[in-house]
């Protein structure tokens, strides 16, 4: 899986948790999906490479592969990211 971040129109995080402005909505992060989001760019990322930065910071989770791969999807739900 590889992933890219979206463009948004606007972001505000405080105390780790961010809201992200879309074109009608508004979105809040839990800290979590907001370090997802802060270590994606433009630029394709695998999955692996955004499994690792969020290890550095949260720790392993039980079953990283499909943690990330949740995490990822809810994302991709939000209109935050694609895959491909």
């Amino acid at each position: 899986m590889r992933v890219r971040r979206l463009p948004v129109l606007d972001e505000l995080t405080r105390d780790g948790e961010t809201v992200v402005l879309l074109e009608e909505r508004a979105v809040l992060l839990s800290p979590l999906a907001s370090a997802a989001l802060s270590s994606l760019g433009p630029v394709w990322t695998s999955g692996a490479d955004l499994r690792v930065a969020l290890e550095a910071l949260f720790g392993a989770a039980p079953d990283p592969d499909g943690a990330v791969f949740s995490l990822v999807s809810e994302l991709e739900s939000a209109g935050l990211v694609e895959r491909g």
